[in-house]
């Protein structure tokens, strides 16, 4: 294959393969490239790193790495991007607000890695987890999670979602209402190393799954009808605390 470099490349027809079905080199095929995907318009990545430049996908990007890969490309746009195959899909490119579009992880795993110096998705774009695991870790001190700036996540088919920050001592996080669908029994959520705040909307949606705390803080928050979420009998999750994880209610 060539690897190609500097370039811009617009879809703007058809379908566009990124190296060779099959491939087994994961060496960079995209260096500093700034790639459109327009509607109607296809790309296909098979198992390449792409090392910076920008990804705007109004169309459909599909990621095809049986092997580890990562993007640190900048991305963008309001298509899809599919996931497939077993390898581990590393994002970690610096301005990624502007992507609202939807993410089908549909085996593997990919991971999001939030930096002080990068940007997540737009909170309008919507994370769709199938028999896979998406994970999102931020060594971001500043950085505070809650639904109200996070992508809309659904677990489904024993789906994963794993969110961690960076410790008990300097990440905090919120989980509220409105941000995640988990319907099956058998969808895991695993948060560690930060302070979590656990409000009552958040139990009380009507998803399921286990959740598994690590090297946190637990704090199931009051509200106006109950004297702590922790006394709800949600009957949907299942808890498990792990490594010197603290409640409190």
């Amino acid at each position: 294959y060539n690897t190609v470099t500097d370039q811009n490349i617009n879809i703007v027809s058809g379908n566009l393969a990124i190296g060779q079905s099959g491939n087994t080199n994961t060496d960079a095929i995209l260096n500093n490239v700034n790639l459109v995907i327009n509607e109607n318009t296809t790309a296909t990545l098979n198992n390449n790193f792409v090392n910076g430049g920008s990804i705007t996908t109004n169309g459909i990007f599909n990621i095809v790495n049986p092997d580890d890969i990562t993007i640190s490309s900048n991305m963008s746009g309001s298509g899809t991007v599919n996931k497939s195959e077993a390898g581990l899909l590393t994002l970690n490119g610096k301005s990624n607000a502007g992507f609202n579009g939807t993410l089908n992880v549909n085996s593997g795993t990919v991971l999001f890695e939030k930096t002080p110096d990068n940007t997540f998705f737009s909170s309008n774009a919507k994370i769709n987890v199938d028999n896979a695991e998406f994970d999102y870790n931020t060594t971001d001190s500043a950085y505070e999670f809650s639904g109200s700036n996070f992508s809309k996540t659904t677990l489904t088919n024993g789906g994963t979602l794993s969110i961690s920050g960076q410790s008990s001592n300097t990440s905090n996080f919120v989980l509220n209402s409105g941000w995640l669908t988990s319907a099956n029994a058998d969808n895991q959520l695993i948060f560690s190393n930060a302070n979590y705040v656990i409000q009552s909307a958040f139990l009380d949606e009507g998803n399921s799954g286990d959740i598994a705390f690590n090297s946190s803080i637990v704090d199931f928050a009051a509200d106006d009808n109950q004297t702590a979420v922790g006394n709800y009998n949600t009957g949907n999750f299942n808890y498990t605390l792990n490594n010197s994880t603290s409640v409190s209610y």
